[in-house]
């Protein structure tokens, strides 16, 4: 549940918000013809997208194309709510802050690129302070100071450590290119997504993402799925000493007790046993 929200405009577009979500608390968007950078103040985040799941914790960020996304606020043991800032990039608006010349670093992108994920730093943390201030005082912040502002995050991002993918990224703006059906899929294998937030994903009715996927795998979606996720869950109980919990929620599943019932009911041995018989067997 969204507890606080608060917008700056630039030309009539939302180019700063600012928001507290109570968790836990999910939704699905789809926003054309954008990106944006979205960065954690506080709490806990998940967003899933066609190039698969990104959580972010607090003073983390990434720079993502808006597109078909889940956005999942987390509840965890020490947080319940979650706090964010997102800072969007137009293409008609990064235009006009580079006088209608697209630099040529942003006019070489040829392959749609993932989101890009910033861990803490001084210099963008400094921003972001300073970006609250005027969402307190909104009467500092004009059309003009918000271009500049935007400049600024962007000569910011250019200055990380991701610098080349940052450079990609603003080109794919100008550029955009989609993903094939097949790689969402493969993206998501282990996303904790339903079948209708999958084709929503895909950009698709949940009847005509059934009917692509018969297609392309000549299986329904639910499972070749559950196939997948088994196969890699069996595989991880026999070649890594990770908690049989932590194994469900790496392969997609909600939880161990929905995990070990399915597990259970294609191999028809729990996934602790099928553990112990695996490495019984190794060492013989």
């Amino acid at each position: 549940m969204i507890q606080d929200y608060d917008v700056i405009s630039c030309k009539g577009l939302p180019l700063f918000e600012k928001a507290r979500i109570k968790a836990p608390f999910s939704y699905g968007t789809q926003l054309e013809e954008r990106a944006c950078f979205f960065y954690v103040l506080d709490g806990s985040y998940e967003t899933i997208d066609p190039f698969g799941t990104v959580i972010l914790d607090s003073k983390e960020a990434l720079i993502k194309r808006c597109g078909q996304h889940i956005s999942k606020y987390i509840k965890t043991p020490e947080k319940s709510q979650c706090e964010a800032v997102v800072i969007y990039f137009y293409p008609e608006i990064i235009k006009e802050a580079y006088k209608n010349e697209i630099p040529d670093f942003l006019t070489d992108s040829k392959k749609a690129l993932p989101p890009i994920r910033f861990s803490s730093s001084d210099l963008i943390d400094s921003f972001i302070s300073n970006l609250m201030i005027y969402f307190e005082e909104k009467n500092l912040m004009d059309d003009e100071l918000a271009i500049i502002k935007l400049k600024e995050i962007i000569l910011l991002l250019l200055k990380t450590e991701q610098q080349p993918s940052v450079l990609r990224f603003f080109s794919d703006i100008f550029f955009p290119s989609k993903l094939k059906f097949t790689s969402i899929i493969e993206n998501n294998l282990y996303s904790r997504v339903t079948i209708d937030q999958l084709a929503f994903l895909c950009g698709m009715s949940v009847s005509s993402f059934k009917r692509e996927f018969n297609k392309q795998y000549q299986e329904s979606p639910a499972k070749y799925l559950k196939r997948r996720k088994l196969a890699h869950a069996a595989k991880l109980l026999t070649t890594s000493s990770d908690r049989i919990s932590d194994i469900a929620y790496d392969c997609g599943f909600e939880d161990v007790t929905t995990f070990s019932n399915v597990f259970r009911m294609e191999f028809n041995i729990s996934p602790s046993d099928y553990r112990k018989s695996q490495n019984t067997n190794s060492l013989n």
